[in-house]
C-alpha cells in the first residue's frame, strides 16, 4: 500500500513538474532506474512519505508510522524534582513544507521536562517523542502543544513542560520575509508546571 502511494505521488509530482516548466530530462531531476535513480519527483515523493512505514529518516515519514514503543521503568524514588532534557528538533511548516529546525541556530534549543509519577522513561526515549512526533507538517504552536499530549501520554503524568526556543523557519529566512532575526518560540505545559515554583526551574 505505502510503495503504492508513492509511485501514484511520483507520477502526479511528474505532472506538477511539467506544469511548471522544470525539465524533466535534466539528468539532476530525471528518472534512471537502472542506475538506482529515483529522480527528483520520486526523491520529493519518499521525502514526504518515507521510503516504507518503517524508514524514520523522512521529514514527513511520521504519518505511516506505529507508534513508538518506550521502555518504561518504576519510579522507585519519587520526588518533585522535574526531569529536564535538551533534545533537537526538525520538523516541516504545514504552509509552505519548508523545514523548521534547532540545526539552524545556535540559539535554538528544544526543552522537554516532566515529574515522573509511577514511571521513568529512558532518557534518549524523549529524543525518539520528538523526533516521532515532529516527522509530518506542523504549526509550531500547534508541534508544542502534540509533543506535550505524546510525553504526557507516555510518561502518565499532566506535569510536563515543553518549551521549543528560538526555531529558525526556513520558511521565512530563505524566502518571503528574508530576516536573520531570532527565532520563534512556544511553550506548553500542564499539571504542576502551572504552578510558578514549577515553572521557574525549568525557564
Amino acid at each position: 500500500m505505502h510503495l503504492v502511494l508513492r509511485l501514484i505521488a511520483t507520477v502526479k509530482m511528474e505532472s506538477v513538474f511539467k506544469t511548471l516548466l522544470i525539465d524533466l530530462n535534466d539528468p539532476n531531476v530525471a528518472e534512471d532506474l537502472e542506475s538506482g535513480n529515483i529522480g527528483t519527483p520520486g526523491r520529493l515523493a519518499k521525502m514526504w512519505c518515507g521510503a516504507d512505514t518503517h524508514d524514520d529518516r523522512e521529514l514527513m515519514g511520521g504519518r505511516f508510522h506505529e507508534p513508538i514503543r518506550l521502555a518504561k521503568f518504576p519510579n522507585e524514588n519519587p520526588t518533585d524534582i522535574p526531569i529536564i532534557k535538551e533534545v533537537d528538533l526538525t520538523a516541516v511548516c504545514s504552509h509552505h513544507l519548508a523545514p523548521f529546525s534547532t540545526k539552524f541556530s545556535e540559539k535554538a534549543r528544544v526543552i522537554i521536562a516532566y515529574i515522573p509519577k509511577d514511571f521513568v522513561l529512558g532518557i534518549s526515549k524523549l529524543q525518539r517523542v520528538v523526533r516521532f512526533v515532529a516527522q509530518r507538517g506542523w504549526l509550531q504552536e500547534d508541534l508544542t502543544k502534540a509533543i506535550y499530549n505524546e510525553i504526557s501520554k507516555v510518561a502518565e503524568t499532566e506535569d510536563v513542560y515543553v518549551r521549543l526556543e528560538n526555531i529558525k523557519h526556513s520558511c521565512e529566512f530563505l524566502r518571503g520575509a528574508l530576516t536573520d532575526s531570532d527565532g520563534f518560540t512556544t511553550e506548553y505545559y500542564g499539571g504542576k508546571f502551572k504552578q510558578k515554583h514549577y515553572l521557574d526551574m525549568v525557564r
